[in-house]
């Protein structure tokens, strides 16, 4: 499992979403909803998102999964 970690350095809340993981394979799990935005983060805030994998068979991946950020006036 990775953990990605967002920090919000700035003064102003944001509002964030995954997108692309909603389209990866079973053998792997993200632990927030994909393409829907997410509560907004608070100025200094963090969000944990866990990324786990667990192999079914070999093969290789060349999956993306792309962070979208904006401010909550978007």
């Amino acid at each position: 499992m990775k953990t990605l970690i967002l920090t919000n350095t700035s003064a102003i809340p944001v509002h964030w979403r995954l997108t692309g993981c909603d389209k990866l394979p079973e053998e792997f799990e993200v632990s927030v909803k994909c393409s829907e935005p997410n509560k907004p983060l608070k100025p200094c805030g963090v969000q944990e998102i866990n990324i786990s994998f667990k192999a079914i068979t070999e093969k290789k991946f060349n999956e993306n999964i792309v962070l979208e950020v904006e401010d909550v006036e978007e």
